[in-house]
């Protein structure tokens, strides 16, 4: 699976460490950065594009993750890009709702409030869980997307 990665300095430890991890399973993981520790940059420079990469893939199993200090701003972030359902993951019983019945396909995590065990744990849920397509979540994704369509007239 192809995932993409993106945040700034609060999450830079826990990325490159979840970057490493993914590679180990057999992800092919696509760095957006930071790629140095940089105390002075922002979580939206490394997000949109993350975002960005896993919207525009035709792979519908291409996902992402953001971090940030909180994961708050990068969920917000995240979520500013068309085709884009972050989910701010805190447990992975959570993690694996958001795949099932929401679709998400970025997860964001809170750098500052996780040990590395607990957000490889929530990173394996989120891109171990598929979709289930039950008829009222795609009826309630489907009105998300037309809400991002730009309007008619």
């Amino acid at each position: 699976m192809t995932v993409h990665i993106g945040t700034d300095h609060r999450g830079f430890k826990l990325k490159e460490w979840l970057r490493e991890e993914l590679a180990t399973l057999g992800h092919e993981v696509i760095d957006h950065g930071a790629t140095v520790f940089n105390p002075d940059d922002d979580y939206p420079d490394y997000t949109f594009p993350a975002a960005e990469a896993v919207a525009s893939s035709e792979d519908p199993q291409t996902m992402g993750i953001v971090l940030c200090g909180s994961g708050v701003g990068a969920s917000i972030a995240a979520n500013k890009v068309d085709g884009i359902r972050c989910v701010l993951g805190f447990k992975p019983d959570q993690v694996s709702h958001a795949r099932k019945s929401d679709n998400c396909n970025v997860l964001a995590l809170a750098a500052d409030y996780l040990r590395d065990e607990q957000a490889l744990q929530m990173v394996t849920v989120f891109l171990d869980t598929h979709f289930f397509s039950e008829a009222e979540d795609v009826r309630r994704i489907t009105k998300i997307s037309k809400k991002e369509a730009p309007s008619e007239g």
